[in-house]
């Protein structure tokens, strides 16, 4: 754990291999954002361009996402709940990843899952 400039929860050092936590977060945060910095470190660094770093965050943030919040699990809690905070419990990981999940999902994706939900919903008692 680390001291980081205030709003930098993590930060991956792709020349030594290093990732640095914030200190003071709670489990489900530290939980995402360590597995944020895993996927950078895996992906690597990408040159010093605005509009590139941009794009390789929101990459790294849905595939943090989809990892926690796979489709088919998605759906499962759906059924149970909608609410952000009860999902961020279901899954054991903080509100914003959960927010990234249904902000970053494709308009495809986000047919399927409203239609598979509709269908098991209707199949229940």
């Amino acid at each position: 754990m680390d001291d980081l400039p205030d709003g930098k929860l993590g930060d991956t050092c792709h020349i030594s291999r290093t990732i640095k936590l914030k200190k003071g977060m709670r489990q489900r945060q530290r939980r995402a954002v360590l597995f944020h910095e895993l996927i950078h470190l895996r992906r690597g660094g990408v040159e010093d361009d605005d509009e590139l770093e941009a794009k390789e965050e929101r990459v790294v943030e849905r595939e943090v996402a989809e990892g926690f919040m796979p489709t088919e699990s998605l759906i499962e809690a759906l059924l149970w709940s909608q609410d952000e905070y009860e999902l961020a419990e279901w899954f054991h990981i903080d509100v914003h990843t959960v927010r990234d999940r249904l902000r970053l999902m494709s308009y495809a994706e986000r047919c399927f899952i409203d239609e598979e939900v509709d269908r098991r919903e209707a199949r229940m008692p």
